[in-house]
């Protein structure tokens, strides 16, 4: 067998680390301006996406993310920005909570969305 002579870090090689790049992250103005484009939509928008298996009725969730959002690693993919939510869901009737999330892309120079994704489940 080969054995393969890349870079881990269990050896004892010193990676170079100039040639490592990060993920650029979005100002804080672009992603309130992504989340307020976001909140303007309607949950029947083409570029909404609900998948909340009937534990949330979509618009609630979508309303309740993007009301008072608090995002979590905001940043920008290929000319797109990503902004990822969460919220804890209470569902009256089960024993374990849930969760709702929603992740919005919009383009990185516009902030105008290009989608959303919505989806709850019990945790």
């Amino acid at each position: 067998m080969s054995q393969s002579h890349s870079w881990t870090w269990n050896t004892d090689e010193t990676p170079d680390f100039g040639n490592m790049t990060t993920i650029p992250i979005p100002s804080d103005d672009a992603v309130r301006d992504v989340a307020g484009n976001a909140r303007c939509l309607d949950v029947d928008d083409e570029r909404v996406t609900a998948n909340t298996h009937g534990l949330v009725p979509p618009q609630i969730a979508l309303d309740q993310l993007l009301f008072n959002p608090e995002p979590t690693r905001p940043e920008i993919i290929e000319g797109t920005i990503v902004v990822y939510l969460a919220d804890t869901l209470h569902v009256e009737g089960r024993d374990r909570q849930g969760v709702m999330r929603a992740t919005v892309r919009a383009d990185e120079e516009t902030h105008e969305i290009e989608s959303v994704e919505l989806t709850a489940e019990i945790a």
